[in-house]
């Protein structure tokens, strides 16, 4: 949700704003790679951070914020579960 969020604010500021990326300091993540942006070490952190950000992806579904997911698909189960009649036929 982040990367999309971080996607769309560049859009905004892109199309709304008429900014041309990269922005200042304050505007967005990455902060290395806006302070270092105007020197020679800039293509090595971009290659760095693009690939923590894919690795991070990548990882997802291993790490400890998977739980959030599973959680909320457990949760969405179990109320779906809830508004149905009981199918369970007790005995005589």
């Amino acid at each position: 949700m982040r990367c999309f969020a971080a996607t769309s604010v560049a859009t905004e500021y892109h199309y709304g704003f008429n900014w041309q990326a990269p922005y200042g300091v304050t505007s967005l993540t990455g902060l290395a790679l806006l302070v270092w942006r105007d020197t020679t070490a800039m293509a090595l952190l971009l290659a760095v951070h693009l690939g923590v950000v894919v690795a991070l992806f990548l990882t997802l579904p291993y790490d400890k914020f998977a739980h959030g997911i599973f959680r909320s698909a457990a949760l969405l189960k179990w109320a779906i579960e809830k508004r149905q009649p009981t199918r369970l036929q007790v005995g005589e």
